[in-house]
């Protein structure tokens, strides 16, 4: 109904990093939603959604839901979403995290030209990370397979076993978000061998973006316009309060999971993390044509997928910058 939000934060924790949707708990949303007169409903510990990927968040989101803000997954499912429906299921209506994904790999493997015959992990077959894996391989002249040949083995894998694969020898190593890239240097003393940050201009790229249901979104622009107002104000808080948002997000954690980040490895993380509702349209675009180069993606036409109207509206309002999109 107009005024109440159906709103899911897909949270893959058990296998992606912490972002902006975890920086409120459900007492710190249900203040927002108010102050922004919405009104929400909680659903009990069993009915809540947890998505193990991006796929299961798009299917759900074709299903029925309306806004999904997702920590992690880069570009390519929302690419996907878009590609299925020909433009007509989904709009990207703001940014929510830049940065925060690395190759990290056993301290012995100092340059790229050591990877030859090594196995690589990734979170997915054909996810963000999986993606700029395999680019950024074919850049340094070596071959990847989908059955996980070439001439370095790339294993698609849980972020959530990955730290075990790794000290079980069983990896070399692993291109992953945060805070997984963090945990295997701080926790299993491994090494950063690419930043990705590294291979983006300014070192801007989207890890998280916000996309709505195109239907939801037309029928219920107020509702969009006042939830933006509170992910604004989240950003807000997470970039003028880095320690206490951090506690925030480990406590969140822990009350997911069942089991914290260590301080030294949250610390990590929120370094290589950057907070903004620029949705940094370049890098999609660019995404975009990686996973086309390397046979994950069929040409299409990106052009439309932003609807940034409704943030720019909320951005004009608090006298601050307006963002764009290419």
């Amino acid at each position: 109904m107009p005024g109440e939000l159906a709103l899911s934060l897909a949270n893959t924790l058990s296998n992606d990093r912490p972002g902006g949707d975890l920086l409120m708990n459900v007492r710190d949303l249900r203040d927002w939603l108010s102050r922004n007169e919405l009104s929400m409903k909680v659903a009990s510990a069993s009915e809540l959604q947890r998505f193990r990927d991006l796929r299961a968040v798009v299917r759900d989101l074709f299903a029925k839901r309306a806004i999904r803000s997702r920590p992690s997954a880069r570009t390519l499912a929302a690419i996907n979403a878009w590609a299925k429906s020909r433009g007509a299921a989904i709009r990207i209506i703001a940014g929510a995290t830049s940065g925060g994904a690395a190759l990290v790999t056993k301290p012995s493997i100092t340059t790229p030209a050591q990877l030859k015959g090594k196995t690589i992990a990734s979170p997915q077959l054909g996810n963000t990370q999986d993606v700029a894996l395999r680019s950024w391989l074919k850049t340094q002249g070596y071959t990847t397979t989908q059955e996980g040949g070439g001439d370095v083995k790339v294993k698609p894998q849980p972020n959530a076993i990955t730290i075990d694969t790794y000290k079980a020898g069983q990896i070399d190593g692993a291109w992953v978000p945060e805070p997984f890239a963090s945990r295997l240097v701080v926790e299993s003393g491994a090494r950063v061998l690419v930043n990705e940050a590294s291979l983006w201009p300014d070192g801007k790229f989207v890890t998280t973006h916000v996309i709505v249901r195109t239907g939801f979104l037309k029928k219920h622009p107020d509702v969009v316009e006042n939830f933006l107002r509170g992910h604004v104000e989240a950003i807000e808080y997470a970039n003028a309060n880095p320690d206490e948002a951090q506690t925030v997000v480990n406590t969140a954690l822990e009350n997911l999971t069942g089991k914290p980040l260590k301080p030294d490895t949250i610390k990590a993380a929120w370094k290589n993390l950057t907070f903004t509702v620029d949705p940094i349209s370049s890098s999609l675009h660019e995404s975009a044509k990686h996973a086309e180069d390397i046979g994950l993606l069929d040409p299409v036409d990106l052009k439309g997928i932003y609807e940034l109207g409704p943030l720019n509206k909320v951005l004009g309002d608090l006298g601050k910058s307006t963002v764009t999109a290419t």
